[in-house]
């Protein structure tokens, strides 16, 4: 599933699918919808289910580092609790790790060592990275209305270096989820 690779690297062992890309991109709505069609299990985006009931929160590196955490035992238990079919995650820690170097990285752009062990461990899993085209919806915990395309070409960046297939899904959300069920499909 790379991208422009031609076709998708598969495999039985790559079950969790992370919907991923920047701020306002129709992840959520996309992850929901893939989970509902393929009867699969639901990850919610873990940042946004905390920052909802406490948006005083200070966002800093304890934050980040109890997200990813939290993430990574939930994407643990999901896959211990169901051991065969699709599990989709509305994001993971690779958006976490994006976040940390928007918001907390220094110039070097650097993660801190505890965040790259983490990403290292991750187990199998593939990515559909979704393009900003929806229009951006005012949330209060949404922050970059007019850096959508930036940040898209960061998490392109990422993904290219990353050692995970993925696909980049463009186009209204009929098209996106005729992508991503067309591809998870053929690789059940």
């Amino acid at each position: 599933m790379s991208q422009q690779s031609g076709a998708p690297r598969l495999g039985s062992s790559n079950r969790l699918v992370c919907v991923s890309g920047p701020e306002c991109s129709g992840k959520t709505t996309l992850a929901k919808d893939l989970a509902n069609a393929l009867g699969a299990p639901y990850l919610p985006e873990l940042a946004r289910c905390w920052l909802e009931v406490d948006s005083s929160r200070t966002q800093n590196e304890q934050l980040i580092r109890d997200l990813v955490e939290s993430q990574e035992q939930e994407e643990r238990h999901r896959l211990e609790a169901v051991p065969s079919g699709w599990i989709i995650a509305d994001t993971d820690v690779v958006v976490l790790a994006i976040w940390w170097l928007e918001r907390f990285a220094a110039a070097d752009q650097s993660l801190p060592s505890w965040l790259g062990e983490v990403l290292d461990r991750r187990t199998p899993r593939r990515y559909l990275l979704a393009t900003p085209e929806m229009p951006w919806l005012y949330d209060p915990l949404r922050s970059n209305p007019n850096d959508r395309d930036r940040l898209l070409e960061r998490h392109i960046a990422w993904h290219e270096q990353d050692r995970f297939p993925w696909i980049l899904l463009h186009g209204s959300h009929a098209e996106r989820r005729a992508t991503a069920l067309a591809l998870l499909t053929v690789a059940s």
